[in-house]
């Protein structure tokens, strides 16, 4: 990861989410960097895209997405049987995914923990989400402007009407995310929230 160290130092990028309401985002208007996320690629192709699920590394096999930078979360301390067996999963399915490079990450669940690693070479990676992931990563790019679309924390996933959030999960969530704010605040960092009827209270809205 060394290589992508301050690769944007200063810049601004964005973040495609699951939301539903990442529809609403208008590339036309966008000139900078995305991030993409799990199956956004049936939106845009993003320079960057990260998952941690293998069931959407298969289907971006199935459908032969290509990729250009692909980062995929490994966790290190899997602890259901079927967590191993998505780890062992995604682990086979790497040497199938077409991409330029593909970067495997790998790092400590804690879904229901709080944590944020600001150096991807000597700390421990974070892995509670996949937009999570993605603040990780922005931050360790030298991007000083991170913009969200789809972090609604409610509702359902813009790929999958009949999965919506639990609330639980949405409010562990946005705890983590008030976390990641205030040690992106300590770089100077600024993220904000495009997301319309975001449930989210984490970053400055839009």
């Amino acid at each position: 990861m060394n290589q992508f160290h301050n690769r944007h130092a200063g810049q601004k990028c964005a973040i495609l989410a699951n939301g539903e309401s990442v529809r609403d985002f208008d590339l036309s208007k966008w000139r900078h960097v995305t991030f993409g996320i799990n199956r956004s690629w049936e939106i845009t192709s993003s320079p960057y895209h990260c998952l941690i699920d293998a069931n959407q590394l298969e289907w971006a096999v199935e459908f032969n997405i290509k990729f250009k930078w692909l980062f995929i979360g490994f966790s290190e301390n899997p602890e259901s049987e079927k967590a191993k067996e998505n780890e062992k999963r995604k682990r086979e399915l790497i040497k199938q995914v077409d991409a330029l490079a593909v970067f495997g990450l790998p790092g400590h669940e804690k879904r229901y923990g709080l944590g944020f690693c600001t150096d991807l070479i000597n700390e421990q990676f974070f892995i509670p989400n996949v937009p999570y992931m993605d603040l990780q990563i922005a931050a360790w790019m030298g991007f000083k402007e991170i913009h969200f679309w789809g972090l609604d924390l409610h509702g359902c996933k813009f790929w999958d009407a009949k999965w919506e959030i639990p609330q639980a999960t949405a409010q562990l969530q946005n705890r983590q995310f008030k976390y990641a704010n205030r040690e992106l605040k300590k770089l100077g960092v600024r993220v904000i929230n495009h997301s319309a009827g975001t449930h989210c209270t984490a970053f400055e809205v839009a």
